[in-house]
């Protein structure tokens, strides 16, 4: 998946996975896992109105997702989010995406999944020039990044700028602090770890 370029009708989520409606906790749940996805922002250094809610993956509502080897890049706003309680239920709050990322993932005969933990997951992925990648939402209003400061130098003043809900609580799941995660996140100035990212149309050989 690639976003275009800022425009009026422009993207704001690399990916956007929403669980149950009214409640959050209606079933079945959408535990979806992917491999090898490619997800690739407007741009960390392109400057345009909202840029900083151009994130990576948004976990919402109870919703669950486990991401395994894949490569997300380029992008104005936070590598990704989890969605936690509102203010004051906490980040893990029942029936939140944040409550999934703790919550143990089960198999049986017709439901076979990787070495996992939990029913929210992303290991041995790939991040790559993203604005707030440090900035992994703890609680509304609290990040946790070097110096206080995003990959511009800008002080962050609240998490809500890079994409959270005014009136959630956010979860950090460790993904670029628990080494056996294997989360990996390479800053603007190095190298692409992808073969190549064009923008724009290239049409196909006429045969």
């Amino acid at each position: 998946m690639q976003h275009g370029t800022p425009g009026t009708d422009r993207s704001d989520k690399g990916g956007e996975h929403d669980g149950g409606n009214s409640p959050d906790g209606s079933q079945p749940f959408a535990i979806p896992t992917i491999y090898n996805a490619t997800f690739i922002g407007l741009g960390e250094e392109k400057q345009y109105s909202g840029n900083d809610g151009n994130t990576g993956l948004l976990i919402r509502d109870n919703a669950g997702a486990r991401y395994y080897n894949s490569f997300f890049g380029d992008f104005g706003g936070a590598s990704y989010i989890i969605e936690g309680d509102s203010i004051g239920g906490g980040p893990t709050g029942p029936n939140t995406s944040g409550e999934r990322a703790i919550t143990a993932y089960t198999t049986d005969a017709f439901q076979k999944g990787p070495a996992s933990d939990f029913q929210l997951e992303l290991q041995d992925n790939e991040f790559w020039c993203i604005d707030a990648h440090e900035e992994q939402l703890v609680n509304q209003g609290t990040v946790s990044v070097v110096d206080n400061q995003d990959l511009n130098g800008d002080t962050i003043a609240d998490a809500v700028e890079f994409g959270g809900s005014t009136s959630k609580e956010h979860f950090d799941n460790g993904g670029f602090t628990n080494a056996a995660l294997d989360n990996n996140y390479r800053a603007c100035a190095d190298p692409l770890p992808i073969r190549q990212l064009t923008r724009g149309f290239t049409p196909l050989p006429t045969i």
